[in-house]
This record gives structure tokens, C-alpha cells and sequence, in this order.
């Protein structure tokens, strides 16, 4: 009787630990497996060398992935949990590989040595051993690659900049010249963080999975951390590549330009029509070139020698056929000693008495050969609107002036507090708004939002448009108008 009952017991617990002997340990915390498309970012990195990250969103990653997410899964099969010890700095010589997933959790891979490999998840440690991972997971440590940096350049020429060494998805890259061996940094009042507080901002361009890849203009005037523009005279200098927090510094000698440079507000004007001539140490530009930078009405009378910008009178007594071309800008005679000239019988105006008339700031650096022009946005009317119309053009108004002077503080007290500053201005290179007009406004939402659109004139911009309309969406936030979206 005994045995009967003690038989089929003692066959139970040897059928059970069979079947626990044969089954893979699972650890509650640890998913079976992960998927690839869980994955938003890998890092890699030794010591203080950084790799290529990989990002689930690039679609030339997914190999890698699908590749790390194999290896991955087989370690995190055969792992053990572990209590063993690895202090900060020895961690630091260790090949690591850091998962993020979507969810905002991530696993860390660390490689001590050929064979050992910890993971930690859920800041729970496993420990496991397989050198063949090791091996595989080591051919995915790709080392980035720049564009070699340094030597000399020259004012006005154009250079390339390639890299793989930014670390974010979506970022910027700075281009700064500073005094060699200055240090310090310095974070400027529009958000930018200067390696020093000499340093001047020659050029900034977007990086994308961690990469760029851009052509830029050697200026002759760079923008210090105070906003000003600073004239860059020949000489040596470090030039230092700031990106994603990431800085590296090249020696760099800068020379004078071939031929004389023009600069609108910081930007370099490498356009071939805008070239500016220099005569007895006065500047001359084209005055076609002229208008359509910055939409000017110009009308060249030949029979009177009278160019009208923005004019619609003219004085009425015919000119003598050798006399001075006379210059009449927004209807009123322009009074100057330098008239406008015919070259190869293109009129060309004189660049400092035009942008005068206009308001505009002009600056001549000699040693360089180039002149730097700074304007304001011509913009609306404020007080020809009703109370609310009102509040919105001055809203708009803001954010041209700030657009313009690039500076995303200003911009962010515009938008609403969860909504992105549009656009990056990584991402629009030179362009500038010249004047804002037409201001419209339409209430949405039973007047919970005002849709307002607005027509810009542009220069430099990207795709050649020299206009364009703007909607403007604004919502109400603790009580004061602000920007939704920019369509």
C-alpha cells in the first residue's frame, strides 16, 4: 500500500525536475525577448571614445538593430543574476552598449573582458559568458568619422564640413573662432553656449542621427556673445566645432579676402550679382540686385539721370547729359557727395548712402575690403489696428525681429509654453525677413484661437522665394495671446 502511494509521487518529482532541468530561466523583470522596433536609440562607447549611435528611426540602422537585438536576446537568455561589483572607474575602460527603448527603459550591456558580459535592466544585474556576442557585438562599434579640419582659410571661400561625431537625432553644430588657448564659456543672452567669452559665432548648420554634412562661407564679420558683430581680421585663431555638447578645437589661420565682401546682418553674401565694387574706397552694388534683396521699387529715368527707389514723384527739370545721376529714395532727394554710377552700363548704387536713407547701419573694415550692412524689418503698423488686431501685430512683429537676430529666448516668449520655435534655425540658413505686411485675422474656435496670416518678403532664402504668406494660429495662455503653430 505504501509503495502504491509512494511511487507515483517520487515519479512526479523526477518528471518535474526533468522539466525544470530542460526549461531556460526566464527572470520575471526581463522580457523572452525584445523586437526592433522597441528600440529607439543604441549608444556605444569605451572609455572616452564615442561611436556612431544607431537610431530606430534611421532606416540604415536597422541591420545593426535587428543585428544587436539578436545578440541581445541571446544573452539575455543564458544570463544569471549577479551581485558582482564593478566600481565607476573600472567601468569607465569597458566597452558599453546602452539600449533605449520607447517606453523611456533601457538595458546597458558592459564588456569586461573576451568572454564576460553584464546587462543591467530594471536595475536589476545579470552576468553571463559567450565570446562569440563579444566578438559580434564589438564589429558594431564604428568609429565616426570628420572632414579634416585646420590649415588655412580665407575670407569669403567656401568650405565643407562632414562629421558623424554629433550625438543627438536632431541638432546643431557651431562653428566658433576664438583666440588661441582662450577658455572659459560663456552662455550667451540668446541660448548659445560660447567656448569663450571672445569667441565669435561664424556659422551654424543642422545634424541629423548624429551626422552633418554642410558647405559654409568664411565670414568676415562673426557675432560675439553680447549679439554684436565683430570684424574677423587676418590672423590665427582656434576654430572650434561645438556640437551636441561635444567640442573640439583646430588652429586655423585666416586670410584676407581676394576681393571685397559684402555682409546683411551677420550673413555672408556669396552671390555673384551682389558683388560689390569698390571705387576711391566707396562701395557700389547693382541696383537690380539691390531691389530684389530687399524688394525695392527701382525705376532708372536714363533720360533725366534719376533713379527713383520707392518713389513715385520725380523733379520735373530735365538733367544735363554728363551731370551726377541724381537719387531719390521713399520721395524725397537723397543729398550725398557719392552718386550712383554707371558700370559697363549696369547702374550700381552707392551702398552707403542707399542703406542710410533706409535706416540701415553700415560698417567698412579696411584690412578686409569689406563692408558690413545691419537692418531692421520694415513691419506693421501697430497703431493702425483695432485693440485685439493689434496685439497680434505686435506679436508678429516680435517674432520677425527676432527671427532675424536669431535669437530663440525672444522667440520662446512667443509660443506657447509646450509648443517647438519654428522654424530651427539650423535649418533655414541665411534667410531674413526684409518687411512684414498684410496682417489678416480670422477668429477660430468660437474665438478660443485666431488664425492670422501675414505676408513676408524675403532674403536669402533657401529655395529662392522672395516672398511668401504666414498663418499665424493663437491661442489664449494664462491670459495673454500666443503662439500655437506657424503655417
Amino acid at each position: 500500500m505504501v509503495k502504491r502511494i509512494l511511487l507515483p509521487i517520487i515519479l512526479s518529482f523526477f518528471l518535474l525536475s526533468l522539466s525544470v532541468h530542460n526549461t531556460v530561466t526566464v527572470h520575471a523583470e526581463t522580457p523572452a525577448a525584445f523586437t526592433a522596433d522597441q528600440i529607439n536609440r543604441i549608444d556605444l562607447n569605451d572609455a572616452d571614445l564615442q561611436f556612431i549611435p544607431l537610431f530606430g528611426s534611421r532606416e540604415e540602422d536597422n541591420q545593426s538593430i535587428e543585428e544587436i537585438v539578436k545578440i541581445v536576446n541571446s544573452i539575455v537568455k543564458n544570463g544569471e543574476p549577479t551581485t558582482d561589483a564593478i566600481d565607476s572607474w573600472q567601468r569607465f575602460f569597458m566597452s558599453e552598449l546602452v539600449i533605449k527603448f520607447n517606453d523611456y527603459t533601457s538595458l546597458s550591456v558592459t564588456l569586461p573582458d573576451t568572454e564576460t558580459i553584464y546587462y543591467t535592466y530594471l536595475d536589476k544585474k545579470y552576468k553571463t559568458k559567450d565570446k562569440t556576442a563579444v566578438v559580434a557585438l564589438g564589429k558594431l562599434f564604428v568609429s565616426p568619422v570628420q572632414t579634416a579640419v585646420g590649415g588655412q582659410v580665407q575670407i569669403g571661400g567656401t568650405y565643407n564640413l562632414k562629421g558623424e561625431d554629433a550625438y543627438s537625432e536632431r541638432g546643431t553644430v557651431f562653428l566658433f573662432i576664438k583666440e588661441i588657448g582662450s577658455s572659459g564659456g560663456y552662455e550667451s543672452a540668446k541660448g548659445v553656449h560660447y567656448p569663450s567669452k571672445n569667441a565669435l559665432l561664424v556659422h551654424r548648420a543642422p545634424s541629423a542621427f548624429a551626422r552633418y554634412d554642410f558647405s559654409y562661407t568664411f565670414p568676415a564679420f562673426g557675432e560675439a556673445a553680447d549679439g554684436t558683430w565683430k570684424a574677423i581680421e587676418p590672423g590665427t585663431y582656434d576654430l572650434t566645432i561645438v556640437r551636441d555638447g561635444l567640442t573640439s578645437s583646430h588652429f586655423i589661420k585666416v586670410a584676407a579676402p581676394k576681393e571685397p565682401q559684402l555682409s546683411v546682418n551677420g550673413f555672408p553674401v556669396s552671390e555673384t550679382a551682389v558683388k560689390p565694387i569698390i571705387i576711391d574706397g566707396r562701395t557700389y552694388l547693382p541696383a537690380r540686385s539691390l531691389a530684389e534683396m530687399f524688394g525695392w521699387d527701382v525705376v532708372w529715368d536714363e533720360n533725366q539721370r534719376l533713379v527713383r527707389i520707392n518713389t513715385d514723384y520725380w523733379a520735373p527739370a530735365s538733367a544735363s547729359a554728363d551731370g551726377p545721376i541724381r537719387l531719390w529714395v521713399n520721395g524725397k532727394q537723397v543729398s550725398s557727395n557719392t552718386a550712383p554710377v554707371l558700370i559697363e552700363n549696369k547702374l550700381h548704387l552707392p551702398l552707403r548712402t542707399v542703406a542710410e536713407a533706409f535706416g540701415f547701419t553700415v560698417k567698412w573694415i579696411a584690412s578686409t575690403k569689406s563692408v558690413h550692412a545691419i537692418f531692421e524689418p520694415e513691419l506693421l503698423a501697430v497703431y493702425q489696428q483695432d485693440d485685439q488686431t493689434a496685439v497680434f501685430a505686435e506679436a508678429i512683429n516680435k517674432y520677425a525681429t527676432a527671427f532675424n537676430e536669431r535669437n530663440e529666448p525672444e522667440l520662446k516668449k512667443l509660443f506657447e509654453s509646450e509648443t517647438e520655435v519654428f522654424p530651427r534655425f539650423e535649418d533655414i540658413g541665411r534667410r531674413l525677413i526684409t518687411s512684414v505686411s498684410n496682417l489678416q485675422s480670422e477668429p477660430r474656435r468660437e474665438g478660443k484661437a485666431v488664425a492670422a496670416t501675414v505676408d513676408f518678403h524675403f532674403l536669402f532664402d533657401n529655395d529662392g522665394n522672395s516672398q511668401g504668406s504666414r498663418g499665424f494660429v493663437f491661442v489664449q495662455e494664462d491670459g495673454r495671446w500666443v503662439i500655437r503653430d506657424i503655417e
